[in-house]
């Protein structure tokens, strides 16, 4: 197995091998090659375990444009969102810019002009919310 997914020998997760036929630990990867071996091209991200991140938020490694301080969301298909608003699989709502960055901890604009709060995990806010001075 080199330069591909695949699924870990319990069958239920998936795994990666790198070029040279050794696991991905820790580390977001540019997929090439999808489980059947077809061409595919999206950022994944595989934990301590090897195992691929499923509807997760991560900070970064620290390697290439993944800042430690940065968060990022992968989503139901093991994707690395980084296209502008997006939802999760329970409907929240949140914002990556084409890095992968999750937009977190401030005020903006929706995609319609209203104002909102982007919270900590890097979702919009909902109902009655401070900034610990206006409500």
């Amino acid at each position: 197995m080199q330069d591909r997914l695949s699924y870990d020998p319990g069958g239920k997760d998936v795994i990666y091998f790198d070029a040279d036929g050794h696991m991905a630990f820790d580390k977001f990867i540019n997929i090439k090659h999808d489980v059947l071996g077809n061409p595919v091209d999206y950022i994944g991200y595989f934990d301590t375990f090897g195992r691929a991140y499923v509807n997760r938020t991560t900070y970064g490694n620290g390697e290439g444009a993944y800042a430690k301080d940065a968060l990022f969301y992968i989503n139901d298909y093991g994707v690395l969102e980084n296209k502008g608003w997006f939802k999760n699989a329970a409907g929240e709502i949140g914002y990556a810019a084409t890095n992968g960055t999750l937009t977190t901890s401030q005020w903006s604009l929706d995609q319609v002009g209203r104002r909102v709060y982007f919270q900590a995990n890097g979702f919009l806010a909902k109902g009655l919310i401070t900034d610990g001075v206006k409500y």
